[in-house]
């Protein structure tokens, strides 16, 4: 389960968007002074928590958080920026103040937080264009919104509500290539937003036409002829494509055209682990002048390679070069051997490494679009996965005492929130003769639902060394073995009412949106022909770990209820990158049939918009739960553990104890 850095649940994820545009008036939670704010200016915001709609109104402190976009996506090296100020407050309104002082701004996102809550208008936030001292907005700030309301927003500080606005999108758009005729990215992005979905052969051809309109236009801009090139193989002219490239690299071979051709040629995964190897060597060779923030990437992917090749000699020299010593680099690293028991030593070695690093990292480190509360929330979480390598390493070391110490502080910094770390925790406890504590830590854990068979497993352990009478736990027949029975089911029952209340509470009743897809045997399935059903809708792809992750236990809810005919299973087959629906099909089948998996498959469709897109989901896995009436009960994103068989059976049993006339929502 090694680690993220920056993400804790686990959830393959797409960018988000950030639609809707708002000027405050004096009914609105929002405003902000100047309207039109230029680089280098005093802004003031206020916040109105008296409004019906604002989420803060018993706030007893308050920050703004402004995220700043500086420029285009194109650019793989750049990042939004964040300022934040605490605010004041007088009656209902809350004031602060910042000072816009980066010069690239673009366009501006606001959100607030207090106390762990936060209001964001819904994931919408509210926002504002940049202006130059002329008052027109600043090149590329109609471009920025236009790519937010396509879909492009940062998912870690709009999170998970946002709508697509596509409408919007292309009208802002325009009005940027109207401002700024020269601004190629503006061009660009239009017409993949208009061509994306495209299958009239007539507006095809059309669309041929403006590319290649664009393309006289910038042929002399290499950035701009790198996604160029990429819509010419999209739309089946390959040899129009590669025409550019022969042109472009033969006249300068050493630019950023080439750099970026070459780079995407070695990351496609067609060649062994030597031959990769052997052209990033030449690559670095090449090309001395890549940005540096470019080059330290790209490092990260020869250092994987070499560990790969279990090259470690050469893995840890380049670890050692690079300028951002990231503990989770380290940790990733050490990870990778601990937990097939190889290279122990080397690998607690640099576990150790990754703890001290992680102890107190490189501020240069934190993601510039990174709240500092959160940044340093997320360093205690990061410190409690590299502690939790070290102390596994360390155990299979046979230093079990040292282990205990690593686990205690790495369980208390994931606030028992992970099962592994916790049932190693309780098995090192166990091997150091402290039975009672581990029957307690073990306890916890079972209440918070953040256990696993093994986490029981270990728990029974204990109780048999502390009986000393017996040789397994099955055997033990005393006082003591029925008073942790009744422990057991008595934190479980008490573990499943507060799910079932939490789950009451979260509760929506939302209509759904109608599909019809096929299944694996190509029989249509229409989710409106189901309804009076419970239906789990589970969106998911064969390349995506969280989802591969969560299928053990989605069979197990499926194999429960496969008998029930009011309950419905369709997992939903989607985002594959496979060519056409013939083989996005036989993967589908292969994968379940390998798997051995039996719940009922469906696949999204190929053309047109998918139905995951009328869903509106970000990442996946994401599961729907359709009530009896067709609308959706409950959602959950990502894969958070074994509890997902506990959760999921509640969701189903309280929609299926729900009559279908008393539905009045």
């Amino acid at each position: 389960m090694k680690h993220s850095p920056y993400l804790v649940a686990l959830v393959c994820v797409l960018f988000l968007s950030v639609p809707q545009f708002s000027l405050a008036n004096g009914k609105d939670i929002f405003s902000i002074l100047p309207k039109e704010p230029k680089v280098g200016e005093t802004i003031t915001v206020t916040y109105n928590s008296g409004v019906e709609d604002a989420k803060l109104k018993d706030a007893k402190e308050m920050d703004v958080q402004v995220l700043i976009y500086r420029e285009h996506l194109y650019n793989p090296v750049n990042q939004p920026s964040l300022l934040e100020a605490s605010m004041k407050r007088e009656g209902n309104i809350w004031t602060g103040t910042l000072t816009l002082d980066d010069a690239r701004a673009k366009y501006l996102i606001f959100r607030f937080r207090s106390e762990g809550k936060k209001d964001d208008n819904d994931g919408k936030c509210w926002d504002a264009l940049v202006y130059d001292k002329d008052g027109k907005p600043v090149e590329g700030a109609y471009l920025m919104r236009g790519t937010h309301y396509s879909g492009g927003g940062y998912f870690i500080f709009t999170q998970s509500k946002a709508v697509k606005d596509l409408a919007k999108a292309k009208e802002d758009l325009e009005k940027e290539r109207e401002l700024y005729p020269e601004n190629w990215v503006a061009s660009v992005t239009l017409w993949n937003l208009t061509s994306h979905d495209e299958t009239n052969e007539a507006v095809k051809n059309l669309l041929r036409t403006e590319l290649d309109q664009i393309y006289e236009k910038f042929k002399d801009n290499e950035a701009a002829l790198v996604p160029i090139c990429a819509d010419y193989d999209r739309i089946g002219d390959s040899s129009k494509a590669q025409q550019i490239r022969d042109r472009v690299m033969s006249r300068n071979p050493k630019g950023i055209f080439a750099q970026r051709v070459r780079w995407s040629y070695i990351s496609r995964g067609e060649n062994s682990t030597s031959q990769r190897i052997e052209m990033m060597q030449k690559y670095f060779a090449d090309f001395p002048n890549v940005d540096p923030d470019e080059r330290e990437n790209k490092l990260n992917d020869l250092l994987y390679a070499y560990l790969e090749q279990k090259n470690y000699d050469k893995t840890f020299e380049i670890l050692s070069k690079l300028k951002k010593q990231d503990g989770m680099t380290y940790n990733s690293i050490a990870w990778s051997l601990i937990e097939k028991g190889e290279n122990l030593e080397k690998a607690v070695e640099w576990a150790k490494r990754s703890v001290e690093l992680s102890r107190n990292p490189d501020p240069a480190l934190r993601p510039p679009y990174w709240s500092a509360k959160d940044w340093e929330k997320n360093k205690g979480y990061n410190l409690g996965m590299v502690l939790d390598t070290y102390g596994f390493g360390l155990f299979q070391l046979g230093n079990s005492k040292e282990a205990e110490e690593t686990y205690r502080e790495a369980y208390e910094l994931t606030k028992g929130g992970d099962a592994d770390i916790n049932a190693r925790y309780v098995e090192c406890l166990v091997k150091n003769g402290k039975y009672d504590k581990a029957i307690e830590v073990g306890f916890a854990c079972v209440k918070s639902g953040k256990n696993n068979p093994k986490l029981l497993d270990h728990m029974k352990n204990a109780l048999v060394k502390s009986e000393g009478t017996a040789q397994s736990y099955d055997a033990l027949t005393s006082d003591k073995k029925k008073s942790f029975e009744a422990m057991l089911v008595e934190t479980e029952k008490s573990r499943v009412e507060e799910m079932k209340k939490k789950l009451l509470e979260n509760r929506t009743s939302k209509p759904s949106v109608d599909f019809m897809l096929n299944d694996l045997d190509s029989k249509p399935v229409t989710l409106s022909a189901l309804k009076g059903k419970v239906i789990v809708i589970d969106f998911w792809a064969t390349w995506c770990g969280p989802c591969k992750q969560s299928f053990p236990y989605l069979q197990k809810v499926y194999e429960k209820y496969q008998t029930n005919d009011k309950v419905v299973f369709l997992a939903v087959d989607t985002w594959e990158r496979l060519k056409d629906y013939a083989s996005t099909l036989e993967n589908a089948k292969k994968f379940m049939k390998e798997n051995k998996y039996t719940f009922p498959v469906v696949i999204d469709v190929l053309e047109g918009k998918k139905t995951v897109e009328r869903y509106e989901v970000e990442g996946i896995p994401t599961k729907f739960i359709i009530d009896k009436k067709g609308n959706i009960a409950f959602k959950g994103v990502g894969f958070s553990g074994p509890d997902m068989v506990e959760e999921l059976t509640q969701q189903i049993e309280l929609l299926l104890a729900e009559s279908l006339g008393s539905l009045g929502r």
